[in-house]
């Protein structure tokens, strides 16, 4: 009977060393944020776990005595209790009392030593990396009570480890370790619980804190903005045309930005009553930025001054370009997608960009427009077919459809306008979509001027 009670003595002080061990690693390997917002929520436990993850090393302490001693009680236990009997067993066997003490020793050692790993350590350990905030949040109330209770003790033991740490040219209480840009991402790449979608926007995030407005903005060859002495009706015809929500405005070249016009400015004023305006008259003042800030010290500031918009300067002064907070976002979540238009039965007119990529022509027009280092845009394809520089009016026949060249900027092509074979096909240039349908990215060339 005396060898039962010894050996339940044992498995409690090995139970005991295992609620150690488990909670060692869970109140280590939880996440501190999780717990914050249950402890704000009035969970007593999760507020004493907070209080145990405060001061590290009160708590390994704390947890080092407490495994200490239930080792060396279960120790003593066995010595007591079982090695004993064992030995005694082994004599009315024959063994001689010599031998039969030491193996008594030895296998209850060997004995003790695999319930202590197994029961005590690892198994413990294991669950508590399964579900950290689950065991960190059972333990946290005792052993905050035990840290309590021992806090002398634990003091000495805090105050003798602190010393030698620092004879030894450590630090007492270490900083807590941070996690590099390198580690984030591997770790993004590696979880499986993220959606690609979701990998892309974090890595968007990542590169995103390393480009300048310079990399993200709209160059100046593609803005498209209004002059100030325009009419308002003229404006809006421009509006129309090109399709974009906001537009700089300028006085003699887009070197020289006065302000900046909203299409909702334009048809709020576009009384025929109110007389004639300009868009000098509605404008409001233009937000300017340099091309070397920081793109998400700019996303932030535009956030916090409700602006869509900012023109984008050089270390000299001219105007280099523009950007939307549209433009901002895209570098983070990828491309926004617009509305589609609705799917028609014939095909229709359409105008184009002279700078649009040629694969996005190929696909609006459903027409196979071969690769070559020869040309990347719209305008490039004509120029290389045609072989001269075209006027307005020339045209180019493409796979049932023709390419009209409808203005030239200079040399440049600046608008084409695709035009079915079929007689009776319904055009769209009439047909203008609305702004909202539109976004930044499919980028006009400049109205008035060109830049000098």
């Amino acid at each position: 009977m005396q060898h039962w009670r010894a050996l339940g003595l044992i498995l409690g002080l090995v139970l005991i060393n295992a609620f150690f061990a488990a909670g060692e690693i869970a109140v280590v390997s939880a996440r501190p944020v999780r717990i914050r917002q249950l402890a704000e929520q009035g969970n007593p436990s999760a507020w004493a776990l907070l209080q145990l993850m405060k001061d590290q090393s009160r708590f390994l302490a704390t947890i080092q005595v407490g495994i200490t001693l239930a080792g060396f009680l279960a120790s003593a236990s066995a010595a007591v209790g079982l090695s004993a009997g064992l030995g005694a067993a082994l004599q009315r066997l024959g063994v001689s009392p010599a031998v039969a003490g030491s193996a008594a020793v030895v296998a209850v050692t060997l004995l003790l030593s695999y319930l202590t790993l197994v029961l005590g350590e690892l198994v413990p350990k294991r669950i508590a990396l399964q579900s950290p905030e689950r065991v960190a949040l059972l333990v946290a109330r005792p052993v905050l009570l035990i840290a309590r209770l021992t806090r002398p003790f634990v003091a000495l033991l805090t105050a003798s480890t602190n010393l030698v740490v620092r004879l030894l040219g450590g630090q007492a209480q270490p900083a807590e370790p941070g996690i590099s840009e390198e580690e984030l991402r591997l770790y993004v790449a590696e979880n499986t619980g993220l959606q690609e979608a979701e990998k892309r926007m974090i890595a968007g995030v990542f590169s995103f804190g390393d480009r300048s407005v310079r990399q993200v903005m709209v160059p100046r060859t593609e803005m498209a903005c209004l002059h100030q002495d325009a009419p308002l009706p003229e404006a809006l015809a421009e509006v129309r045309r090109h399709g974009f929500w906001r537009y700089p405005v300028y006085r003699e070249d887009y070197d020289d930005i006065v302000g900046m016009v909203t299409v909702k400015d334009l048809l709020r004023h576009a009384d025929p009553q109110a007389g004639l305006r300009t868009v000098a008259d509605v404008m409001r003042p233009a937000w300017f930025v340099p091309e070397s800030k920081q793109a998400l010290s700019l996303l932030k500031e535009m956030q916090a001054a409700d602006e869509q918009l900012a023109v984008v300067v050089d270390e000299y002064g001219g105007v280099s370009g523009l950007v939307t907070m549209e433009d901002l976002l895209e570098e983070i979540i990828g491309e926004i997608a617009e509305e589609p238009s609705p799917p028609s039965a014939e095909p229709r007119e359409l105008e184009l960009d002279g700078g649009e990529p040629v694969d996005e022509v190929a696909e609006q027009l459903h027409i196979p427009i071969p690769r070559s280092p020869h040309y990347e845009t719209l305008a490039g394809y004509i120029l290389h077919h045609l072989g001269a520089i075209p006027s307005e009016g020339d045209e180019l026949a493409v796979s049932g459809w023709r390419l009209r060249v409808v203005r030239m900027d200079g040399h440049r092509i600046d608008r084409v306008r695709a035009v079915p074979d079929a007689p009776d096909a319904p055009g769209a240039s009439d047909r203008p979509e609305p702004p909202e349908r539109q976004g930044m990215r499919d980028r006009a060339s400049p109205s008035g001027p060109p830049a000098s």
